[in-house]
């Protein structure tokens, strides 16, 4: 979202404070609110035909967020292709795919890490769980959908792809950066 949500509006204060330096800054959003606003793009809609077969895929693999084709839209994009660096807010949901992260990192990437779910088996918050420390989120005492071994393969790809992807991760809170510390990302 481009106004909904405290990361929006994080963003969106990130980008008036650069407006104000003089910097030309740009969002690409998922889901577009504020119509009016010219520096606000939205990355584009699956068809329903799509947006099943994506479903199916998911729940067959556990790679959730994995075979979103969305991006190619941005990386191609005349903005993107203008920018100096790409800072990236919230890129779980169904419209990203970290398979593009090493794309993305063609720029300087920055990404600012709101919640656990970039580094957990899409857990937004693990409470007491320890389990993506160690074993990948293997036995998830929350999450009886997902087979063990999914969650454990979205784990190694995220790893992989963090490990060859030149990123700036930033941790909003003492919290999140202790946890990254211990995650998959350290």
């Amino acid at each position: 979202f481009d106004a909904y949500g405290g990361a929006a509006r994080i963003a969106n204060q990130l980008m008036d404070d650069s407006r104000r330096k003089g910097h030309r800054v740009h969002q690409f959003v998922f889901n577009r609110t504020k119509s009016d606003d010219p520096y606000t793009l939205a990355i584009g809609k699956m068809p329903a035909s799509l947006l099943k077969e994506y479903e199916s895929l998911t729940k067959e693999t556990g790679l959730v967020d994995y075979f979103m084709p969305y991006l190619l839209g941005v990386i191609y994009h005349p903005i993107f292709k203008e920018a100096d660096v790409v800072h990236l807010h919230c890129i779980n949901g169904g419209y990203f795919s970290a398979l593009f992260l090493p794309l993305l990192a063609e720029k300087k990437l920055i990404w600012t890490l709101h919640d656990t779910l970039g580094f957990t088996a899409h857990c937004l918050y693990p409470h007491l769980c320890k389990r993506w420390q160690n074993d990948y989120c293997l036995d998830c005492p929350m999450d009886k959908e997902q087979s063990g071994e999914n969650r454990v393969l979205l784990q190694q790809v995220k790893e992989k792809i963090i490990n060859v992807t030149p990123v700036t991760l930033v941790a909003p809170s003492n919290w999140i950066k202790d946890m990254v510390g211990q995650s998959i990302f350290k």
